[in-house]
């Protein structure tokens, strides 16, 4: 499965139209989907931390022992500006 099926599916398990994911970006859907599509290079960490937040999920980093090693929030990133 690609990237962007793996972020593309995320929301559909979670019942979240990509309509909906579109506007909290303040974009067009057609926009957003091409943000999409071209995910190795157009969605960025503070892209994919914000689509968990409105899934309702985190990004964090796991070790082989399925153990949290660190997550990641939209206030982590604002710490680095």
């Amino acid at each position: 499965m690609s990237c962007t099926d793996k972020i593309k599916s995320i929301a559909v398990r979670k019942g979240i139209k990509t309509k909906d994911i579109s506007s909290a970006y303040d974009m067009s859907y057609n926009s957003f989907n091409n943000k999409l599509r071209d995910c190795e290079t157009r969605f960025n960490i503070r892209d994919l931390v914000k689509y968990a937040e409105i899934c309702g999920l985190k990004v964090a980093f796991v070790d082989e022992n399925n153990y949290i090693i660190e997550k990641l929030t939209s206030e982590d990133l604002k710490k680095i500006i």
